[in-house]
Parts: C-alpha cells; sequence; structure tokens
C-alpha cells in the first residue's frame, strides 16, 4: 500500500522472447526474414531497493506479511512459531498496519481470502505451507 495505491509493485519484468529464422530466407520485399517464435526468458527484478528498508510512515511493504500477521495465532503458528502474538510492529521492515484496510477488508480478511483463492488452484495444505515459508 503507498499513498497513490494499494497495490503498488516493487518489482518489474524484463521479459527477452528468442526467435528462429524460418526455413527459406527473405521473402521478396521484406527487410526482416520471416521467423518464429522459438522460446522466451523472464527476469524479474527489483524497482525500488531502497523502499524495501525505508518506506513512507503511510505505506507498507510485503501485503502478504501483513496478511499472515493479522491471521489468527493458530494459523500464524502452523506457518512458523515465532508469529504467534507477533504483529507488523515487531518487525523493522515491515511497519505499522494498525486499523489499515485495503478495498474495505482488514488484513485478517485478505489472509483468509488469499488462502482461498490459492486452494482454488489447487494450492493448499503443504503446498500453502511451503508457499507461506517463503
Amino acid at each position: 500500500k503507498t499513498r497513490r495505491n494499494d497495490n503498488s509493485s516493487r518489482f518489474g519484468k524484463y521479459i527477452q522472447l528468442q526467435f528462429d529464422r524460418q526455413e527459406g530466407g527473405k521473402a521478396r520485399g521484406e527487410r526482416i526474414p520471416p521467423t518464429v517464435l522459438a522460446g522466451s526468458k523472464c527476469e524479474v527484478y527489483l524497482l525500488e531497493k531502497s523502499r524495501i528498508v525505508a518506506h513512507d510512515a503511510s505505506e507498507g511493504t510485503f501485503h502478504v506479511f501483513y496478511q499472515i500477521c493479522a491471521a489468527k495465532d493458530t494459523d500464524k503458528g502452523e506457518i512458523w512459531s515465532g508469529l504467534k502474538g507477533k504483529s507488523p510492529n515487531h518487525f523493522k521492515y515491515v511497519g505499522d498496519a494498525t486499523g489499515r484496510k485495503i478495498d474495505g477488508h482488514s488484513d485478517g480478511d485478505h489472509y483468509y481470502m488469499t488462502c482461498e483463492a490459492l486452494g482454488l488452484i489447487g494450492i493448499k495444505g503443504p503446498k500453502l505451507m511451503t508457499l507461506m515459508r517463503a
């Protein structure tokens, strides 16, 4: 969450498309030979490194961490026992999220909505715990 919007990304993606030249060379009048898509490569990179360790008091970072911290202690304990009884205020790089709502829902609501959405695509049980622990 930033002052400008509720879902500000700190990451970018660079996608490189790779082409192979088709048989037959250049067609008459073409400057570029005919090609077919052979593959692609995607690199994810951090856009604003400084905002990871220091952000405006009215902003947040890492949405899912706020969500996990707002979950019930029993659910947090399944992810990591060190999260029980903890809020975002206990973590240096996260910051205060007291009373924060996005689209009218609390971070706790969003945690359970995220888990439900992930369950729809088969990420539940041990797979969900592996993802949340990452």
